[in-house]
């Protein structure tokens, strides 16, 4: 199997580089409260784009891999590898702060509930268990994505060796199929489980075998993208992403409206709402021959998707810090602007470290990552 660092190369499409930059900025902005509700999407593009990618990174090499329950297991770690040592730092700069709250009498938890916490993500199996986000969110909360990512990967050689033997009007027929069954989920999530706010978020949003159905999605238009290449042309991929754009902001807009109707409640925090759209974006920002995928497709936003997996785990507890440090502390709130601009600058820094460390291969060194 080829290196971590070869696969990459592979993998890295500068346009998609731009695409994820763009979904990054949509979870930060959120996070910072500057834009309301764009994470969602934000998660969205990004499950899309892991399915989209390890097929255009691995199609040519399924030979390979080990397809077995023991080798997806090995698959899935090895995928995990590079960040982990960056999780096991934001895990316990998140536990220095929950050990905080809890002595200030912020937070409610119990030590029980802090051991299981850190027991769940340190073995990244948080997205397993669906009782409550104490679980399934614990500490560094956005670490339920790695969790997910994980599981993903576990189940991808399997995915890869099934869609190369399958048609392409079957993938989009298999497709449309998986798309029902996030609706479908998604519906009988909303209408039964109405009386557990953490419940309903776990099966509309962390729930990784429904995640395995957008993952999926994204897998099989990656197979699509690899058999048609380049047959779209400049016109119509301009008017493509025209439309997509569009609807993207339309969906987005929905997501934020409240929803009085059954069909608002269903499916305003699902997959289901965005799913499509991402799909088209990642397809149409890989051809690059429309207006939009050139003009994101630039040095910024390729280098900011070239940090955003470091910036995802460590910009939320950067935010934490300094609500901690001027509102509890120093009693002198930030606005969301100003605590914004501090949080960029003190995660790009921490990047900046955390990169430095790695070039210098401190953690091969230090913790065998």
């Amino acid at each position: 199997m080829r290196s971590l660092e070869a696969c990459m190369k592979k993998t890295k499409i500068e346009s998609l580089q731009a695409l994820r930059a763009l979904a990054f900025l949509g979870v930060f902005l959120t996070h910072c409260e500057v834009i309301p509700n764009l994470g969602g999407w934000g998660v969205s593009v990004f499950i899309v784009l892991s399915g989209f990618l390890m097929v255009y990174s691995y199609n040519d090499r399924l030979e390979n891999l080990d397809i077995s329950v023991v080798g997806n297991a090995r698959f899935a770690a090895s995928k995990m590898k590079r960040l982990y040592p960056l999780h096991l730092i934001m895990m316990f700069s998140a536990l220095l702060i929950t050990v905080a709250q809890m002595y200030m009498g912020i937070s409610s938890l119990t030590i029980v509930q802090l051991l299981i916490q850190i027991v769940l993500q340190s073995t990244l199996l948080q997205a397993l268990i669906p009782f409550s986000p104490i679980y399934y969110m614990p500490l560094n909360g956005l670490t339920w994505y790695l969790s997910v990512s994980m599981i993903l990967y576990f189940f991808f050689p399997w995915i890869l060796r099934r869609i190369k033997k399958v048609t392409t009007p079957r993938l989009l027929w298999e497709s449309f199929v998986l798309y029902l069954i996030i609706f479908v989920v998604t519906a009988v999530d909303q209408l039964l489980v109405t009386d557990n706010e953490g419940l309903q978020t776990y099966f509309n949003y962390v729930c990784p075998f429904l995640r395995l159905c957008d993952f999926s999605m994204g897998c099989n238009f990656g197979m699509i993208f690899l058999r048609n290449r380049g047959r779209i042309k400049t016109g119509s991929a301009n008017c493509l992403e025209a439309i997509t754009v569009l609807l993207t902001v339309a969906s987005i807009w929905f997501f934020n409206i409240d929803h009085k109707s059954l069909l608002g409640q269903t499916i305003a925090h699902s997959a289901f709402l965005y799913a499509p759209t991402s799909i088209a974006l990642v397809y149409l920002f890989a051809e690059k021959k429309g207006f939009f995928s050139k003009l994101l497709t630039n040095k910024l936003f390729t280098y900011i998707g070239d940090i955003s997996p470091y910036g995802y785990l460590i910009h939320q507890k950067v935010i934490a810090y300094l609500i901690i440090l001027f509102t509890h502390i120093l009693g002198n709130p930030l606005n969301d602007y100003v605590r914004t601009i501090l949080t960029v600058i003190i995660t790009i820094g921490a990047i900046y470290a955390y990169k430095e460390l790695e070039r210098k291969q401190f953690f091969r060194k230090k913790i065998g990552a």
